[in-house]
């Protein structure tokens, strides 16, 4: 069993992401200098870490993906077979960001946490579960750097789901 711990990098200037050690090798003391948690950021980089969670199709998850998952609920809908009138039910699916958030790491509807508390208590939860518990068929759409798109259809869809009445 492999304990290393895996990083990649993103750096915002070449707007290229380093997975390989010898790619990040060259970036020398920079990240030395950075103890890197699951995130570390600086002005030009930024170090995300490997869960150790591999979709379903064997890539690596690492915190600032965009993974689909199963949300838990169906929707149905009606089918006739072999003349009878059945209701089957196609699984739910939606995209969520990859964050390591109070020691795990966690599946939320925008990567920035600063606002977490006030967002979980006052307009619906931007938690969605941990990683390891989300269902076995997940799959990387992308990431927060390489694909912000994914990342604001998520928060549209997060802000539509749960609306503050007054």
């Amino acid at each position: 069993m492999n304990n290393l711990l895996e990083f990649r990098i993103w750096d915002k200037i070449t707007q290229q992401m380093y997975l390989s050690p010898e790619e990040i090798e060259h970036m020398g003391s920079w990240f030395d200098s950075h103890l890197p948690g699951a995130i570390a950021k600086s002005d030009n980089k930024v170090v995300t870490q490997y869960s150790t969670i591999k979709d379903k199709n064997g890539k690596k998850i690492y915190a600032g993906d965009i993974i689909r998952v199963h949300t838990g609920t169906s929707k149905p809908y009606h089918i006739v077979h072999e003349g009878k009138n059945l209701i089957a039910y196609e699984p739910i699916y939606e995209n969520r960001v990859v964050i390591f958030y109070k020691g795990s790491f966690s599946l939320h509807n925008d990567f920035d946490t600063s606002e977490h508390e006030f967002n979980s208590k006052y307009r619906g939860t931007s938690y969605y579960g941990t990683l390891a518990s989300a269902s076995y068929d997940k799959e990387i759409m992308g990431n927060i750097f390489q694909n912000p798109e994914l990342l604001e259809q998520i928060k549209e869809h997060a802000s539509n789901q749960y609306r503050i009445i007054k």
